[in-house]
């Protein structure tokens, strides 16, 4: 699951540049709007981690805390 995470966020990074985190904003809203707390709580995993990736961390490296389910 992890793998898979850092994987998107890796896809979103190279398809959106440095709009990323506006577009994972928006997908995270849309879901939070559509009471997707799964698939909002996977966009906040993955806003993490293309955040983690923009500063140079790789896989494994982010705590497990900033994974919490918000909703």
């Amino acid at each position: 699951m992890e793998a898979e995470l850092w994987a998107e966020a890796r896809t979103i990074e190279e398809a959106h540049g440095e709009l990323a985190p506006a577009w994972v904003a928006e997908q995270t809203v849309a879901l939070m709007r559509a009471d997707n707390c799964d698939g909002e709580a996977r966009m906040r995993r993955v806003d993490v981690l293309l955040t983690q990736l923009r500063h140079g961390h790789t896989e494994g490296d982010l705590p497990q805390r900033h994974a919490q389910k918000l909703c």
